[in-house]
């Protein structure tokens, strides 16, 4: 799956991950949360740029977003 819908999903399962697996997490040494949290937003850059480069190319071609 490509474009769009596949960075739904992809936006959807980070969420999900984060919520059950991210630095929130009851229980965690401090070192481990900050881990957790560097990895997260390692990931998140990624798919902040994907949406950013969708957002563009529908401006460019007048798309609503």
């Amino acid at each position: 799956m490509f474009g769009v819908k596949a960075l739904i999903e992809e936006v959807e399962d980070f969420r999900d991950a984060f919520e059950k697996y991210g630095p929130l997490e009851p229980g965690l040494e401090p070192n481990e949360a900050l881990e957790r949290l560097k990895a997260k937003s390692e990931e998140y850059q990624v798919i902040k740029k994907k949406f950013d480069q969708y957002h563009a190319g529908e401006n460019l071609f007048g798309l609503p977003n």
